[in-house]
């Protein structure tokens, strides 16, 4: 069995004519890509890509599947594009501009979290609706 070993922290691994692309190894943590450098899968459309020092992109061209037995957001949630359903369980709320399904045995839907504030539920239709 052949090996390529590198056994020191920080060693880095240089790519292209012009060094343009480096992969680092950070001591206790992983392998660093540099810059907005992106990580390539099949063709140019699908990747993962430190886009900004804040922002994580990863893309596809039709789908990105994740399988899990939970998925947790931290932070906002924003459903943007054409979204055939949603649905809404017990363990969290999930917001989109579909049809929207509140499952389970005995399905809530709660409106406010029992601040001063006051809650609401707006129908912005029109004479149809």
């Amino acid at each position: 069995m052949s090996e390529l070993r590198l056994n020191t922290d920080g060693h880095i691994i240089k790519f292209g004519a012009d060094n343009d692309v480096s992969l680092t190894h950070v001591a206790d943590a992983g392998l660093l890509l540099n810059s907005t450098m992106k990580l390539q899968f099949n063709d140019a459309s699908q990747y993962i890509q430190g886009a900004s020092a804040t922002v994580l992109d990863i893309a596809a061209t039709d789908e990105i599947e994740l399988t899990a037995t939970t998925v947790d957001v931290v932070g906002a949630f924003d459903v943007t594009g054409t979204t055939t359903a949603v649905a809404i369980t017990a363990s969290g709320l999930v917001t989109a501009n579909a049809d929207m399904l509140i499952g389970g045995t005995t399905p809530t839907l709660t409106i406010g979290d029992a601040g001063a504030e006051d809650a609401k539920i707006v129908f912005d239709g029109n004479a149809q609706d």
